[in-house]
């Protein structure tokens, strides 16, 4: 989410002083979630935590669709472990990189961690160029009908 949060934030009419409480808030839940799935996570079993994470997680994002009051959306960003930080680097990520290991032959091993970050993070990448570019398409698509508008309604009163 990186800086679109803050944005979003502010333009649910949160002050600078609350965007930065709620996202500490987030970031303090996916600290404490990190260091709790370490210590938890060989005893609840893996699949069951990562599910468990991701269901968490998903609370963050539904905090932000219905954008509460500040008490109870910092208090779910908290639990939901909202990341502000543009990556992924939550206890799910944690826990990624401890069972990745374990998929694999010793040979292939750091093969496929390269594999899951390249993947990982060259996906936030091309999905942020696909967002910017129709972003920038249709500014440029907007900038060029007002351009022919203005053209039109300069050179003839009657161009509709």
């Amino acid at each position: 989410m990186g800086v679109v949060l803050g944005i979003y934030l502010y333009r649910i009419g949160l002050s600078s002083l609350f965007i930065g409480f709620v996202i500490a808030a987030g970031l303090t839940g996916s600290a404490l979630a990190t260091i709790l799935m370490s210590l938890a996570a060989d005893r609840i079993g893996r699949k069951h935590l990562l599910v468990g994470l991701s269901l968490i997680g998903a609370v963050g994002g539904i905090a932000l669709a219905t954008a509460p009051g500040l008490p109870v959306l910092a208090i779910l960003a908290f639990v939901g472990m909202l990341n502000g930080t543009g990556t992924d680097r939550s206890a799910a990520y944690a826990l990624d990189q401890a069972v990745i290991p374990g998929l694999a032959t010793d040979a292939r091993r750091t093969w496929n961690l390269a594999l899951y970050n390249l993947f990982l993070d060259g996906g936030g990448s091309l999905g942020r160029w696909l967002l910017d570019s129709l972003f920038f398409y249709s500014l440029a698509k907007r900038s060029l009908y007002s351009v022919l508008t203005e053209s039109c309604s300069l050179a003839t009163q009657d161009c509709a």
